[in-house]
């Protein structure tokens, strides 16, 4: 049963990033693009996570480094995502301000 719960978060977390990656594919703006690697970063590493939970590894410490690593992708992507957003939007502006058209383009 556990091999089972394994394999299926196993394929579950490789879909989710499998979508993520065509979502980066598909999409023309970069700005567009980040929205789908940041999404890269949730729910496919969690169901990763819980997978190396289940299945774990021979050492205690791999199982625990391996879910570190995943956690820190996980809490880190958000920080990393807004600040590449800032960045790409500081070199084609030259501003974080929002521009007139903007406005006129919110709902």
């Amino acid at each position: 049963m556990s091999h089972d719960a394994v394999v299926a978060l196993l394929v579950f977390g490789c879909s989710c990033e499998v979508l993520c990656v065509a979502g980066v594919l598909w999409m023309r703006n970069g700005f567009d693009q980040l929205h789908y690697a940041g999404a890269a970063s949730t729910v496919g590493v969690m169901a990763f996570a819980a997978a190396v939970v289940l299945q774990g590894f021979p050492s205690l410490s791999g199982t625990i480094d391996c879910v570190a690593a995943l956690g820190l992708t996980f809490l880190i992507n958000p920080v990393m995502t807004t600040a590449l957003a800032r960045a790409g939007r500081r070199i084609r502006y030259e501003t974080l301000e929002p521009r007139p058209e903007e406005f006129e383009q919110q709902p």
